[in-house]
C-alpha cells in the first residue's frame, strides 16, 4: 500500500487553519485602519496579527518543501560570521 502524499490530501486541517487565522488578522488590524483604537489597544491588536501570522507559516510550513529558519534578532544586532579560516 502506498503512503498517502503529504499535499494536498493531509493539508486540509493546515489550510483550514491558516484561512481561520488570515481572518482573525484582518479583524484584529481593521479597527487600526480606521484610526479608532488607543495606544494600548494597538499594540494588543498587533501582538494578536503578530501571533496569527506565525500560526499560519507554522501550519503550512508543516508542508513546505524548503523549510525556513527564522532569527528575531535586527541584522544590525546579529554577531559578525567568522572567517571561514577560524571556522570550526
Amino acid at each position: 500500500m502506498t503512503k498517502p502524499r503529504p499535499w494536498p490530501n493531509c493539508a486540509a486541517q493546515a489550510r483550514d487553519t491558516s484561512i481561520m487565522e488570515a481572518s482573525r488578522i484582518e479583524r484584529s488590524l481593521r479597527p487600526v485602519l480606521d484610526s479608532t483604537v488607543n495606544q494600548t489597544d494597538l499594540y494588543r491588536r498587533v501582538g494578536v496579527a503578530l501571533h496569527s501570522a506565525m500560526t499560519i507559516r507554522r501550519e503550512l510550513e508543516q508542508f513546505s518543501r524548503r523549510k525556513e529558519t527564522y532569527d528575531p534578532t535586527p541584522p544590525d544586532r546579529r554577531p559578525a560570521s567568522l572567517p571561514r579560516s577560524e571556522r570550526g
